[in-house]
Order: C-alpha cells, then sequence, then structure tokens
C-alpha cells in the first residue's frame, strides 16, 4: 500500500521491468558515495525481490519514486532495520543525481512517514544514515526527526534519526489491577480462533474471562505480568522452570475448558530448554490497537527476562508479523484434531 501520490510524485510497487532503472540508480556511484560500493545488475535484481518479499510479508516495502509524467526518481519506503536489538521501522530514499537539490526526497520521505504513523501504526520511526551524508541527514530533519544515537548497522557507523515517538510506559501489574487486566485480556481475546476453539460456545463469555483470571494470577505469581501506565494492554511471561499450577487451579481449567479439555491437550510443541521463558499472552484493547503499544509491550516483557530465549504460540498472522519485528520467527506449525493452526514463534537467545 504505497502512500498517496504527492503534489508532483507517485510511489509503485516495483517489479521485474524495473530493473534497468534500479540496475541505474543502484550502480551510480554518487547515489552509492556512503556505501561500500555501487550495486551489480544482480544485486540489483536481488534488491527488487527483497522489496517484493517485503509486499508481501508487511505490505509495504521501497516502492519506485516517479513523477506523475512517469520520469524514473528512484526510490523511497519503509523498510524493518535490525538497530542494536530491535528492529526498527526505517524511511529509506535514493535519488538519481539529476533530480537531487528538488526536494524530491523530502517530499517522498514525508508521504512514508504519514503512512507509517498514520495506517501502519508505528509511532518510532528512524532514518539511517551514514555520519558523513548531510543531504540524507536534512531530508530526515525536514520531515521532523532528530538525532537519537550513533551506531554500527550492517556493520558500518552510522547516524539514527527518529521520530522518537509517543512511546508508552510501561510498568508491572499492581496488586488491584488484576480484575481489571482479565477483563481487557478477555475483550482482546474474544474472537481469537484459539479461544474461539478451545472453550466451549455454553456461556463462553465467562468461561474466557474465567480462564483469563486464572491464568494472568498464575503469571503475576510465577514471571512477569507488565502494563501500560493506562491498562490498555498487558503482556505476560513465564520462565520454563516456573512450578506447575497448583491442584486446585489445574481443577477449575480442567472446568473452564470442559469437553474440549482433551484436544486443547493434544497439541503437540516442539521442546525447549530450561533456561527459556514463554510469552504467555499478549492483549491490547481493541480500540487501541495500530498504535504500537503491543510492540511495546512485547519489547518492555523481554527486556525483563535479559538474553533468555523465549518462545510463544499464536493463531494470528498478523500477530506473527507483530513478532517478527521484536526479533521472533516461525519455527513450526502444529495443529490440534479440529483446531486452528498454531505457529511456534522462537527468539533465539542473545549471544554471550
Amino acid at each position: 500500500m504505497p502512500p498517496a501520490p504527492t503534489a508532483r510524485l507517485r510511489l509503485r510497487e516495483m517489479t521485474e521491468s524495473d530493473l534497468d532503472a534500479m540496475a541505474g540508480l543502484l550502480g551510480d556511484p554518487d547515489v552509492m558515495r556512503y556505501y561500500p560500493r555501487p550495486r551489480t545488475r544482480e544485486e540489483a535484481r536481488a534488491w527488487i525481490d527483497w522489496n517484493r518479499r517485503s509486499y508481501a510479508e508487511h505490505g509495504y516495502g521501497l516502492w519506485v519514486l516517479e513523477t506523475h509524467e512517469g520520469e524514473f526518481v528512484g526510490d523511497c519506503g519503509l523498510t524493518w532495520q535490525p538497530v542494536g536489538e530491535r528492529q526498527v521501522l526505517e524511511v529509506g530514499y535514493h535519488v538519481l543525481p539529476r533530480h537531487q537539490g528538488r526536494g524530491y526526497a523530502t517530499e517522498a520521505a514525508r508521504a512514508c512517514l504519514e503512512l507509517a504513523t498514520g495506517a501502519i501504526g508505528e509511532q518510532h520511526v528512524v532514518a539511517i544514515v551514514h555520519p558523513d551524508n548531510a543531504a540524507s541527514r536534512r531530508v530526515a530533519e525536514r520531515i521532523g526527526m532528530r538525532e537519537e544515537q550513533r551506531t554500527v548497522v550492517h556493520g558500518r557507523d552510522v547516524v539514527v534519526l527518529g521520530t522518537g515517538g509517543d512511546q508508552p510506559q510501561v510498568r508491572p501489574l499492581a496488586d488491584d489491577e488484576l480484575d481489571r487486566a482479565a477483563h481487557l485480556l478477555a475483550r482482546a481475546f474474544h474472537d481469537y480462533p484459539w479461544t474461539r476453539w478451545s472453550l466451549p460456545a455454553d456461556g463462553y463469555d465467562e468461561r474466557l474471562l474465567e480462564i483469563q483470571r486464572l491464568y494472568l494470577g498464575y503469571a503475576r505469581e510465577q514471571g512477569v505480568v507488565l502494563v501500560d501506565d493506562d491498562v490498555r494492554g498487558v503482556v505476560a511471561l513465564l520462565p520454563r522452570t516456573a512450578p506447575p499450577p497448583t491442584p486446585a487451579m489445574q481443577a477449575r481449567v480442567a472446568e473452564v475448558h470442559g469437553d474440549r479439555l482433551a484436544d486443547v491437550g493434544s497439541l503437540a510443541l516442539p521442546p525447549v530448554s530450561p533456561g527459556w521463558w514463554t510469552l504467555e499472552t499478549l492483549g491490547v484493547a481493541p480500540e487501541h490497537r495500530g498504535h504500537g503499544l503491543g510492540l511495546a509491550l512485547v519489547r518492555a516483557g523481554l527486556e525483563r527476562v535479559g538474553g533468555a530465549g523465549v518462545a510463544l504460540l499464536t493463531s494470528s498472522e498478523e500477530n506473527v508479523r507483530l513478532y517478527a519485528r521484536a526479533g521472533f520467527a516461525v519455527v513450526s506449525t502444529v495443529r490440534a484434531p479440529g483446531g486452528p493452526p498454531v505457529r511456534v514463534l522462537h527468539r533465539q537467545p542473545a549471544s554471550r
């Protein structure tokens, strides 16, 4: 979903037919002055393939940038980049030398930033530039970014400029907030494929609230439960070494699942080592989705468990994309008899 056309420019998806233009752009010594070297034609082809994969996975990537008359200008768009241990959304841009100095990069980058903070809902967006690339830095600053850090990305020294974003304050769940958080999770998971399948339809709403209350209380005792200041979202993680729930809790869980208990218990999961954690739940109130709160909660939870490996399950493809931004990858897909497909995701332990 490229941004809407600007006053002078339009953006569209790259195709194989753009190879000549992209090879000319990425092979130009002036355009690539702050890269290790100009790219070859085959590398330009790989660049197009990379962006087409990004369109399929995320709905966005770097797009061809051209005038309304169809004249090729360069590329501009949004891609996920590793900065430290985090994946951040970057506005990137390359403009042919003959079109530089006309404000095209700023015009296109501003349109991409508006898309990122609007329809995509990512409030923290960055531009990653070479320390000596003053022109690229000016573009980032003109669209409202400011220097956030200097670091190394893809083996190169860079300056990271960003929007800062309205980052939510995340904290542990308070004693008197358990019921409020359970109600939030019940709303968040009301139409979730797994809960719809794993709980009987008879008394579904009451069962859903009860199961959230039970597991949230257990996670708070044995692991980490975090919320934002306004309790619009919650995340819970448990160490694999946590003791099992009490017999009383296990009995109540069995009652809540009713005749679905055996099928729920049949889900075969790949083993993980004792030092790992599991991300047990992540829920955001429906009216507050799309603004980066879920990702902020996940990242805060990961910080709490340090460099430990973390595993999770999800039956939502949208969630797979969210967790990928936090460094998770799908390792397998499992399914209980008659149940929805469940993706198993792992975030590998930090290297020592």
